[in-house]
């Protein structure tokens, strides 16, 4: 099934049971497929939001919003991750993880010191897909008495974290990753603004076997912002191979234009 374009929540069987009150059978594709309510985010209250699938895959559809508390933190952990929707923490923390080794080889490589991790071809790769956005701006607080609804936001207007640690990353054009700081807005003290946050991206070796390399950034297009009217945002990069302007020398190298350090 292509996640990237079908939510497929709907189409899912309900649980039912047959006339003598037994369970009847669920489908393999309910088997092999766990489908989480984006509310269970947004809607229930959560301030921490934890997902971990170190064997299978994790995929945020689209048209799917997870929007977790301001101040909360969403973390995906899986093989491979997928976020064709979006994922809003204002003011908290994004952490996404993906592994090429699998809890067998992790559990062999404990047992026996001298063996090394061997690359799992399928594994490891982060997908940010056109459209999909990554959020932890701050919030614009506004609290002068005639503000549609003061009062009414938490005072969080720093930009927070965003953190990709993966073997392979691929960040198509169309897709954000935003952690500019927000305002507060009162007519006492004027516009204060919140410092922009931090964005880290981290490719090319497994998190868990630092000795496995080889892993790459295979698009770097995703729109970075870090805006603030205060302190601006930081940015920190790695990959197997960074080359700043020239001409790319191999197919896995990680070519950055000196333009790109004069954005926001």
């Amino acid at each position: 099934r292509d996640w990237s374009s079908d939510v497929c929540s709907s189409d899912l069987p309900d649980f039912s049971a047959d006339a003598q009150g037994n369970p009847v059978a669920l489908p393999v594709s309910r088997l092999s497929d766990v489908v989480l309510s984006s509310d269970l985010v947004s809607g229930a209250g959560f301030g921490v939001f934890r997902v971990e699938n170190r064997d299978g895959s994790i995929t945020v559809p689209v048209g799917v919003s997870l929007q977790a508390a301001a101040g909360g933190s969403v973390f995906l952990s899986a093989a491979n991750l997928g976020i064709f929707g979006s994922i809003f923490v204002p003011g908290g923390a994004i952490t996404l993880d993906t592994y090429n080794t699998s809890f067998d080889q992790q559990n062999a490589l404990a047992d026996d010191p001298s063996k090394l991790p061997v690359y799992t071809a399928g594994r490891g790769l982060l997908t940010l897909g056109a459209g999909g956005t990554l959020s932890t701006a701050g919030l614009v607080v506004d609290d002068r008495p005639g503000a549609p609804v003061p009062d009414s936001q938490p005072f969080i207007t720093k930009g927070g974290s965003i953190s990709i640690n993966t073997y392979s990353t691929d960040l198509v054009a169309g897709s954000v990753i935003d952690v500019s700081g927000g305002a507060a807005i009162s007519s006492v003290s004027g516009i204060t603004y919140g410092d922009a946050g931090v964005i880290s991206i981290k490719a090319g070796r497994d998190i868990s076997q630092p000795s496995l390399l080889g892993g790459e950034i295979l698009h770097f297009d995703s729109r970075l912002r870090g805006f603030s009217g205060a302190k601006a945002g930081s940015l920190a990069v790695q990959a197997g191979l960074v080359r700043i302007d020239g001409l790319p020398s191999t197919a896995d190298e990680l070519h950055i234009s000196s333009s790109f350090f004069n954005q926001g």
